[in-house]
């Protein structure tokens, strides 16, 4: 289905660009006068939860703005000028590269990435209205960093946190794989990059087509040609480093639960575990349980994938809409 209400919209953060994805515009004619905000996992690429985005929006009936913020670093800078909002004087946007990330590391580390968020949320929620803050994976993690600014937390009406991979994550099964096979052999991964780069048009649309044919046939035929450029703009040398760094830094960064905060934001804070989450594991579900009692915590009971957003957007972003229209009931 296309995003006939999907804009995007170009923002500079020292020196370095990124976009938002935005649905919808502020209305007042809903009961509940709030703006949604939706922070990716990583990688942390808009494209890939626009179907989300548009699927909250859509089940909302329209009454919900919806922005999507990416992260620092994690998208290439536009081919085309003329498909987004830039300003005028930026207008040769498409000419410029990233800074690089070798000696530049700070830009994109986690805490650059949590200032971005708050610099978007402060530009963009309208006077007024309260904010409903959706993470996933390693978003959730942002959304308590955030939460610690009293700005924001006061302006915030519920957090949704999807997947959240907010302790443990080198101990978790996914992060033992990170850490002893991923990263050891993410010369030859950039490499095997480097060489789909390199190949003819014709040689990675096939190889595209290919993968989509095997692991994305639940697709339509515009879902898996939006999916397909999703992955090849994914597949880029430079920003796959800003993703590999960033996780490196997750891995060795994001360890002890931080109970305190979650007991202090008990009252905004919802989450939802996967049965069987390799990032997120259903024991750290049931352990924050025990340690917070009362916590607002589930269990996914229909198999959706910690990475939702590559076979599940619609079915998560119906989830994430159910949840936000009880708020207006309330």
């Amino acid at each position: 289905m296309p995003l006939e209400s999907d804009v995007d919209i170009f923002n500079e953060t020292n020196g370095i660009w990124s976009y938002v994805k935005h649905f919808g515009c502020v209305s007042e004619s809903g009961k509940l006068k709030a703006m949604v905000f939706v922070i990716p996992g990583n990688p942390g690429q808009n494209e890939f939860y626009s179907e989300f985005g548009f699927r909250i929006y859509d089940r909302l009936k329209y009454r919900f703005p919806v922005y999507v913020m990416g992260h620092l670093g994690h998208v290439d800078y536009p081919r085309n000028c003329d498909r987004y909002k830039i300003p005028k004087h930026s207008n040769c946007l498409c000419t410029r590269k990233l800074i690089p990330l070798k000696g530049n590391e700070y830009l994109y580390d986690l805490n650059a990435q949590v200032k971005h968020k708050i610099q978007l949320i402060n530009k963009y929620l309208e006077e007024g209205f309260q904010l409903i803050l959706v993470g996933h994976s390693i978003g959730c993690w942002m959304i308590l960093e955030l939460l610690k600014n009293p700005e924001i937390r006061k302006k915030t009406l519920k957090c949704y946190m999807l997947f959240p991979t907010i302790e443990r994550m080198a101990e978790s099964p996914n992060g033992k794989k990170f850490c002893r096979f991923t990263l050891p052999c993410y010369p030859i991964l950039r490499l095997l990059v480097k060489l789909f780069n390199w190949s003819s048009k014709k040689t990675q649309d096939s190889l595209l087509d290919t993968y989509m044919v095997w692991f994305m046939d639940h697709l339509c035929e515009i879902g898996r040609i939006n999916m397909g450029r999703q992955i090849k703009a994914f597949l880029n040398p430079e920003t796959l480093d800003r993703n590999i760094e960033l996780a490196r830094e997750e891995m060795a960064r994001v360890r002890d639960l931080d109970i305190n905060l979650i007991e202090k934001n008990k009252d905004i804070l919802k989450f939802f575990y996967g049965a069987s989450d390799g990032w997120a594991p259903a024991k750290y579900y049931e352990e924050l349980c025990q340690r917070i009692p009362g916590i607002d915590a589930e269990v996914d009971n229909t198999g959706i994938d910690h990475a939702f957003v590559i076979k599940s957007s619609n079915e998560m972003g119906d989830i994430v809409a159910d949840w936000i229209a009880k708020l207006e009931q309330k």
